[in-house]
């Protein structure tokens, strides 16, 4: 079924921030009608979610697919719709950091003394180490690169790498381009004309470019927190409506960067997306700057992080209120719906399932097996045990926003009636200067019938 997505008059700016699980992925579709795809996940979930989404188009046509950084968790997912055929992108924008399988400790990097200087290859590239400075000096810009660094790739970036050589096999003019602060902005196709910039414009923020004759980056505790730090960070101004989006910067890496930029106006903005899927390392007087109205989080239900941690969840609170008296916090794990899966349904499709109740079963793997040659009576009374309780997702968590640059709709998706009706949780607000004055909750009736128009 074809996903139902809202609606307007005249086309506004839309965001989707993708239910991906523990990763990131945005896909925005201008008012201009281009398609920007930033990030895609962990897996192939963004790649389902476009094919459903534009699955009455032969063709999926991208102005641009941004890569924040190469961590699997934003980039593995950009595999699958790199290699689809009736996808393709003029452009692949990164942030110009690779995974190499080697890796270093950040405890031995340390070791240097205050007068020594060297450089050390990492699994991010080569750095330079000048007493407590430390920079990151191998940074790339095209894949033929990488092919010429004698250095083995990651497993995972090596299937990135080979997917955006696949996709430029089909199209020789794809444009493979590193971006940093220096580039400026990201240039699309309807936004060349000074009208349109007036009303429409992506900024690129960071990384921070810190070399003089070549590309350089800082080099922040270890590897993780340097390849997560540098990421493309991007403002979007629409109209009044600002957007900010960082991918998975860090604490050390939001210092850096407020010291870069020593006006908040430069990134203040109205809608932010959480960095580093609401991390507890982060810095309060960033949030405090950026004094989001609303704030999305995006992750998953992954035991190893605990993402959002409550103490930035407390923090987006507390400076939400700076802008409006009625801030909103989305988080993408908790958005989504989910139903029982019934007993009956699990006999029905007991052969089909089975694969899909390997990893639940395998403490009752001799159970398991006798299910086979079990009454149907037996076999509820083996699923009513191992299945008590298990719940299957019936609506991702997926944030949809809208803006025309003075107003700004903001919700989820609750429930699809069996008339495919689409019921809405959404919040309207108008920009005035800084702040967000939100509608009444006539005016929202209005907007949720728009939506399902």
């Amino acid at each position: 079924m074809k996903r139902s997505t809202p609606k307007t008059q005249n086309r506004m700016l839309e965001l989707y921030f993708i239910d991906v699980g523990q990763g990131d992925s945005i896909l925005i579709h201008t008012q201009f009608n281009e398609k920007l795809l930033i990030d895609g996940g962990p897996d192939n979930t963004m790649h389902r979610f476009l094919q459903s989404k534009y699955n009455a188009e032969s063709q999926v046509n991208f102005d641009a697919i941004v890569m924040t950084h190469a961590d699997k968790d934003h980039s593995a997912g950009l595999v699958p719709v790199l290699e689809d055929k009736k996808i393709s992108t003029k452009a692949f924008l990164h942030n110009g950091i690779a995974k190499f399988k080697e890796e270093i400790t950040s405890k031995s990097i340390e070791e240097t003394t205050s007068t020594e200087r060297s450089e050390r290859d990492t699994s991010t590239g080569r750095i330079q180490i000048e007493g407590k400075s430390k920079k990151l000096l191998q940074i790339f810009d095209q894949t033929e690169e990488l092919d010429s660094s004698n250095r083995e790739l990651g497993e995972e970036f090596a299937k990135l790498i080979k997917a955006i050589k696949t996709s430029r096999e089909r199209n020789s003019d794809l444009n493979i381009k590193r971006l940093d602060n220096s580039n400026g902005e990201i240039r699309l196709k309807n936004t060349g004309s000074s009208d349109s910039q007036e009303k429409f414009s992506i900024s690129v923020l960071g990384p921070v470019n810190i070399g003089s004759k070549r590309p350089a980056y800082h080099y922040e505790v270890g590897d993780g927190e340097t390849i997560n730090g540098n990421s493309i960070s991007l403002l979007i101004k629409y109209g009044n409506c600002r957007i900010l989006l960082c991918g998975d910067m860090n604490k050390e890496f939001e210092q850096k960067f407020m010291e870069f930029y020593k006006d908040e106006k430069e990134y203040q903005a109205h809608i932010f997306k959480a960095n580093h899927h609401g991390s507890q390392y982060f810095c309060n007087e960033f949030l405090k700057k950026v004094s989001p109205s609303i704030s999305v989080v995006s992750a998953g239900y992954h035991h190893k992080y605990g993402h959002p941690r409550a103490i930035l969840l407390g923090g987006l609170g507390k400076y939400s209120f700076n802008n409006t008296d009625k801030p909103l916090l989305f988080i993408t794990k908790i958005s989504g719906t989910y139903r029982k899966i019934s007993i009956e349904y699990i006999v029905t499709r007991s052969k089909s399932l089975m694969n899909e109740l390997k990893e639940i079963a395998k403490e009752k793997l001799n159970n398991f097996f006798k299910f086979f040659n079990s009454t149907e009576r037996e076999s509820k009374e083996f699923f009513s045990d191992l299945l008590s309780n298990v719940y299957e997702k019936s609506i991702d968590g997926t944030i949809y926003v809208r803006t025309d640059g003075t107003t700004i709709v903001a919700g989820r998706i609750i429930a699809i009636t069996r008339s495919i009706k689409t019921e809405w949780e959404l919040y309207t607000f108008t920009i005035e200067g800084n702040r967000l004055v939100k509608h009444t909750e006539d005016y929202d009736c209005k907007i949720n019938e728009m939506m399902n128009s």
